[in-house]
């Protein structure tokens, strides 16, 4: 296996491990962390379910990854595509989201492109 897709998949496993440890947020005394937003702590409960849920994605698409399945690569790609896209709303918090997903997006694409180079097409390579 390529060590790119190992690379991605451990950082999917520990993103959503991170995730899923938001569990705890519910079983802890003080049950909403004063530093949050006022957005996110009016529905918190809501908040720690969508972390556990793409959590539990992240683990799945690195299992598929790992067992060499291709439908593993595109969730790995659609999760963290996803996180790209919302992190910006949990900014300064989703920073560390957009770097794990910034790193599998980058070793996903590179393990199914490699090397491989642009080719150029001219006038004269046309068919």
């Amino acid at each position: 296996m390529k060590r790119s897709l190992v690379a991605a998949a451990t950082l999917l496993l520990i993103h959503g491990l991170i995730e899923v440890m938001a569990l705890f947020a519910f079983v802890s005394p003080s049950y909403r962390p004063t530093f949050i937003f006022e957005e996110l702590s009016v529905n918190w409960a809501f908040a720690v379910w969508a972390g556990v849920i793409a959590g539990s994605v992240r683990m799945l698409a690195a299992g598929g990854i790992l067992a060499r399945r291709k439908w593993g690569w595109a969730l790995g790609l659609v999760i963290s595509g996803t996180t790209l896209v919302t992190c910006t709303f949990y900014l300064p918090f989703g920073i560390m989201d957009a770097v794990l997903a910034w790193g599998v997006m980058i070793l996903l694409i590179v393990s199914h492109y490699g090397g491989a180079r642009m080719r150029e097409e001219g006038p004269e390579t046309r068919n």
